[in-house]
């Protein structure tokens, strides 16, 4: 049974495509694919460590184990949008 996909995630998904599909051949070649690979994991690795040092600069008490207050406060200088009730 075929899943129908919304078009505001064809849409996406077609971007990421044409993005990956440099040579614009139509078709995304194995090494087309190892770049674009490489560079979504070099991105998924400078977010986490960027995360690690945000919260190993949040423990204040250096418990290697945050507070409410203290994650609260990581989430915070890391830029996402923390209201008190989530705590």
């Amino acid at each position: 049974m075929a899943t129908q996909i919304a078009p505001e995630e064809y849409a996406r998904l077609q971007s990421w495509f044409q993005a990956v599909d440099t040579d614009r051949s139509g078709s995304v070649s194995a090494k087309e694919l190892q770049v674009a690979l490489a560079k979504e994991y070099c991105s998924i690795h400078f977010f986490i460590m960027n995360m690690r040092n945000i919260f190993v600069q949040n423990d204040v008490r250096r418990t290697s184990s945050l507070s409410p207050a203290e994650l609260q406060h990581a989430l915070t200088a890391a830029g996402f949008t923390v209201g008190a009730p989530t705590f």
